[in-house]
């Protein structure tokens, strides 16, 4: 199957429609389109929209040319639809496309072996036989294509976690300054979007070719790592610092990037978490409402705010962060972690770099020190 035309086909199709993968319809046959003179559709830019009578509708990219798959299943009724030649230089306009050698214009398509096999005259039944050859060794490629990324991603994920232990291994001392008892566990993971959880990675994981493990790989220095932190107690790790292993980290520090990390985690009792559901016309359960602040698994809602070297310059926090203003740090039930977005900055550095917060932004000079003391992470 044409990358290419299946990439059109499901940018086109409707929400509610089914996209045709080998992978999962493993026991489709490929089939013929012919007009009513027997002329087998020539093109392979074109799909098929596919009736059952259970209600479902398919979109089946052509896989060789003048050929799709159908389900074991009568079909109720189908249609052929070309892509035209604008929409296929949108997807790819560095590719060259060849015309159509037969008009779409044709009045009657039949499928040639399921609704007509006698279309084919016997004088011409070598050339179909090969043709479905053609057809069935296309569907039989990309499957194995699909083997063999699915083997690539394995591949590539167990290289990830090799990855992953590696720098962790050479991560060294990392310190926090928090309130929260000891020991804070960590762990790194890697600071890309279709390797998180939930829907955003789910889409992302779709851009990279269902593959973003080998993204990372190939561009570990435009991404890094993620430091994530949490309590033993805790399900949810959440993320604090960044940590790179490559020349990146000794550039110069850029005004507008973030230097100093702080995270604001309030515990609420299960009383408090059901008032706010029932506040809320818009959740009915407590599962609901996780889905938007996924760290109520823990009983907390956390706030996060990332400092520049411009806010600590100039005293004035980005609207972003403005809730950060006047922070006393004594609030009850609520953690704090302060720590600089370099996690591999050493200890004395982050000290002199936390200092700046005192004083500034409305804070009191002895809020940090009163709150908080410096704790090493431990790696799990």
């Amino acid at each position: 199957m044409n990358n290419l035309v299946r990439k059109i086909v499901k940018s086109i199709m409707p929400k509610d429609g089914i996209l045709y993968t080998p992978e999962y319809h493993t026991d489709w046959e490929p089939v013929a389109v012919a007009n009513e003179s027997g002329e087998v559709y020539k093109t392979e830019a074109a799909y098929a929209v596919i009736q059952m009578d259970d209600g479902n509708t398919f979109y089946v990219p052509f896989i060789a040319p003048g050929f799709f798959a159908v389900p074991p299943e009568e079909v109720k009724e189908f249609t052929v639809h070309p892509i035209s030649e604008e929409l296929l230089n949108q997807f790819s306009a560095k590719e060259t496309k060849k015309k159509n050698t037969i008009a779409f214009g044709l009045v009657s398509l039949l499928i040639v072996g399921l609704i007509a096999p006698s279309i084919i005259k016997s004088h011409r039944e070598k050339e179909y036989n090969q043709a479905i050859n053609i057809a069935t060794n296309a569907l039989i490629e990309e499957k194995n294509q699909e083997i063999r990324k699915d083997y690539q991603r394995e591949q590539d994920r167990a290289a990830l976690e090799d990855r992953i232990a590696e720098v962790t291994a050479a991560t060294g001392d990392v310190y926090v300054l928090t309130n929260a008892p000891a020991p804070i566990q960590a762990s790194l993971g890697p600071n890309h979007i279709g390797l998180g959880i939930g829907i955003t990675s789910i889409a992302a994981a779709a851009i990279y070719d269902n593959n973003p493990a080998r993204d990372f790989l190939d561009n570990e220095d435009k991404y890094g790592f993620t430091l994530m932190l949490a309590l033993p107690e805790d399900e949810i790790r959440f993320p604090q610092s960044r940590i790179a292993f490559t020349k990146a980290e000794s550039q110069e520090i850029d005004p507008e990037t973030p230097v100093l990390t702080v995270t604001v985690s309030t515990k609420y009792s299960d009383t408090e978490i059901d008032a706010m559901i029932a506040n809320n016309p818009n959740l009915g359960s407590r599962q609901e409402l996780e889905k938007f602040e996924p760290a109520l698994i823990d009983g907390y809602i956390r706030q996060q705010y990332w400092v520049t070297p411009k806010e600590l310059e100039t005293g004035t926090l980005t609207f972003s962060n403005i809730h950060l203003q006047n922070r006393s740090f004594d609030m009850e039930n609520t953690r704090y972690f302060v720590s600089a977005t370099n996690g591999r900055l050493p200890l004395e550095e982050q000290k002199a770099l936390i200092d700046q917060l005192r004083g500034k932004f409305g804070i009191p000079t002895e809020a940090l020190s009163r709150c908080c003391s410096w704790q090493q992470v431990t790696f799990q």
